[in-house]
């Protein structure tokens, strides 16, 4: 027999006691009752004795424990059925309590979650894009809030961006202005003229270069720090007294000028006035430098048919103003002629020279003295095959800007030495004058190489210079027309009187020969202006060892009143016209068989 226990929780008028109701089984029903829990039994005790049984259509659970003591024969058992149900009542509500404050509390977390992570994205996201603007050099900052980590990174970031856009700016200074002097540069220039085209008519837009004439004397004079600070302060007193003109540095001794007017007068007008301020006397601690500017300008409206920018027109304009020895210049188009076809022509010049299509013409000379020609200026030809003969002046004055100038001579000279070899053999030693660019008297390999050539061919020639040869380099200048001297190689002053004629330079040439430009000989008349001139000039020349030639004689009269005056030489269309070598030796021989009659009269 078993005692079953039931707990007492459903019985009436149990008032909590665990088990309140006994109910007497066998044992054997109770082993029975366990094996049928449906595979839910389960023992639960230490004691082999002990068995827990589950009871689910209760919802309970139940110990069976076999008791002692009744005698032989009886196996009576206790059965404690414990009801699941009436205990779990017990912790509902707080489990209620606990699944409300973990749904609570899960959700407090959700959200909390998703303000953070929503507060930290939105940071990260923002310096994400504020670094990828500053990638494409734009300046970029980002909002610092709070105190965390991330605002510690978005400050160093902007920090660093900081840095970044002081930095480029200072390049983009340092790219935009001069070295020496801070101004603006040529980069500066073009960006302001690109901003003026953005608004106003090219007609209105204006460009001009300030140069300071004979800039590399000023700057050996006073050196190299205070020729920068001479432009500085040119190109700032400009500034400060015309607000609406850029102001900037072109070149080494260049200022250039960006700036609007109604037209060209006014342009000029404005022009006029600024080169007047900045040719005024600039003091520089203790020095007071007296400077001289020429300007050039152009309107951004006269493009048409040339390559050159708006500010290399009017550098153009400020050399042309100085070949007219004005102060100021407007852009000439039809002065300026066509560079490209010039430098092609001086292609062609250089090929011509190999092909024989540049020859020399000689001049004769008339000694007035020994009633005979002694020597013939040697004058350069050149028989384009396609374009005829082409005029000195269209490729001389060429070559000695494009630096051709040098093998041009070269060849001259060695082309007279020739002709001089020829003349020899006819009987006829005449000294052969040719023409020397300024550019290269002052050069001492030029002079090495010609001396190599006259000396190996034992020739006679003199060498036609002007007095501007001696302005730039004076004193190598003169070394160099020294030793020639010394090697018997003649000098000669050429065209005395039309250009900066100096008698300190006409004391200080080594000189053998002053030839007097042709206009004074030919407005000469007995008594006029020109005659005293020729005459004084005569005078002069004799009482400094110097032999005179008249170049531009053209009539029997002017020769005769030369005569009288007591000239050396006589040179021009009345005694012959250039002439090729075979030509030349023609003249010699008549001149001989006639014995010069038609020039003694």
């Amino acid at each position: 027999m078993t005692l079953v226990a039931q707990q007492g929780g459903d019985a009436p008028g149990a008032s909590g006691a665990l088990f309140s109701k006994f109910t007497a089984v066998d044992a054997r029903d109770a082993k029975s009752i366990a094996v049928s829990g449906d595979e839910l039994a389960k023992r639960a005790f230490q004691d082999a004795e002990t068995t827990l049984i589950s009871i689910p259509e209760n919802n309970s659970i139940a110990g069976v424990k076999t008791l002692d003591g009744f005698g032989d024969g009886v196996t009576p058992a206790l059965l404690l059925e414990y009801s699941l149900t009436v205990n779990q009542a017990h912790y509902r509500d707080m489990m209620m309590t606990i699944l409300a404050i973990g749904l609570l509390g899960l959700l407090a977390l959700v959200a909390g979650s998703w303000f953070v992570s929503g507060r930290v994205t939105g940071q990260i996201s923002g310096l994400g894009v504020a670094a990828s603007r500053l990638a494409r050099g734009e300046l970029a900052e980002v909002k610092v809030k709070g105190r965390n980590e991330i605002a510690e990174l978005a400050s160093n970031f902007n920090i660093m961006s900081g840095e970044i856009a002081a930095r480029e700016k200072r390049i983009i200074h340092l790219a935009e202005h001069d070295q020496e002097t801070g101004l603006p540069n040529m980069r500066a220039l073009d960006a302001r003229l690109a901003d003026v085209r953005l608004i106003h008519d090219p007609a209105t837009i204006f460009g001009a270069v300030l140069g300071v004439n004979r800039f590399d004397h000023v700057r050996s004079a006073i050196g190299h720090a205070l020729s920068a600070r001479l432009i500085e302060e040119i190109a700032s007193r400009i500034s400060g007294s015309f607000s609406d003109v850029f102001v900037g540095r072109m070149t080494t001794e260049t200022i250039a000028l960006v700036f609007t007017a109604e037209s060209h007068d006014t342009a000029m007008k404005t022009i006029s006035a600024v080169s007047e301020l900045a040719s005024r006397p600039v003091h520089l601690g203790a020095d007071r430098i007296d400077v001289v500017m020429t300007a050039g300008v152009a309107c951004d409206a006269d493009n048409a048919d040339t390559r050159l920018s708006l500010l290399e027109r009017a550098e153009v304009a400020v050399e042309q103003a100085r070949a007219r020895n004005a102060s100021a210049a407007a852009f000439d188009r039809a002065a300026y002629g066509d560079p490209a076809a010039a430098l092609s022509l001086m292609g062609s010049m250089i090929q011509g020279l190999g092909r024989g299509e540049l020859y020399l013409a000689h001049q004769p000379k008339y000694d007035l003295r020994a009633g005979t020609v002694t020597s013939a200026e040697a004058l350069l030809r050149w028989r384009h095959p396609l374009r005829g003969m082409i005029r000195p002046d269209s490729f001389i004055g060429m070559a000695e800007e494009t630096g051709h100038i040098r093998p041009l001579t070269d060849w001259v000279i060695q082309r007279a030495i020739m002709d001089q070899r020829e003349f020899r053999k006819a009987g006829h030693d005449l000294a052969i004058s040719v023409n020397v660019s300024g550019r290269l008297i002052a050069n001492e390999q030029f002079a090495e190489r010609a001396l190599r050539q006259i000396r190996r061919a034992d020739a006679r020639l003199c060498f036609e210079i002007t007095e501007t040869a001696v302005i730039d380099n004076p004193k190598l200048a003169l070394q160099v027309m020294t030793e020639l001297r010394d090697a018997n190689v003649g000098i000669s002053i050429d065209d005395y009187g039309s250009g900066l004629s100096s008698l300190s330079y006409l004391r200080t040439i080594p000189a053998q020969e002053l030839k007097i430009d042709k206009l004074f000989i030919q407005n000469m008349a007995p008594g006029n202006c020109d005659a005293l001139l020729v005459k004084s000039t005569i005078d002069l020349a004799h009482s400094l060892g110097m032999k005179i030639t008249a170049e531009g004689v053209e009539t029997a009269e002017t020769l005769a009143l030369l005569q009288l005056m007591g000239a050396d030489i006589a040179q021009g269309y009345y005694i012959a016209k250039p002439l090729a070598v075979d030509d030349l030796l023609s003249f010699m021989r008549a001149q001989t068989s006639t014995s010069s009659s038609r020039l003694a009269k």
